[in-house]
């Protein structure tokens, strides 16, 4: 079991979010909204997202 958290952690910390925010949405008050929005951006600045990444930095793959 321990083995399986160390090699799957960031998995599981994604899905752990992900279930979060499902969670949050939900939920009627906005009060949670902009707490999980203020984690979520410093999660964003941690780790960016490969959408913030300009199309001119993204090379067509060349598989011939």
């Amino acid at each position: 079991m321990l083995d399986f958290l160390k090699n799957n952690w960031i998995e599981l910390l994604w899905g752990l979010i992900a279930l979060t925010e499902i969670i949050v949405r939900l939920t009627p008050s906005t009060r949670d909204n902009s707490i999980f929005n203020k984690i979520k951006k410093i999660l964003d600045i941690i780790i960016p997202n490969a959408k913030k990444i300009p199309k001119e930095e993204l090379k067509p793959l060349d598989i011939h």
